[in-house]
Formats: structure tokens, C-alpha cells, sequence
């Protein structure tokens, strides 16, 4: 799991947007 949300962070290079999927992510896995 932990793969696959770095490959999309790193597919959107985007700061903002990282940030946000990130913490999304994290509150959809906890």
C-alpha cells in the first residue's frame, strides 16, 4: 500500500497536491 501512495505522490509533483492526497491517504488508512 504504502508503494502505490508514493508512486501517485510522485506521479503528481505537485507540493500542494501532495500534501493533500497525503493526508487523505493517511485519514482513509487510519
Amino acid at each position: 500500500i504504502v508503494q502505490i501512495i508514493y508512486e501517485a505522490i510522485l506521479k503528481l509533483q505537485n507540493p500542494n497536491k501532495k500534501d493533500d492526497m497525503t493526508i487523505l491517504i493517511i485519514k482513509r488508512v487510519n
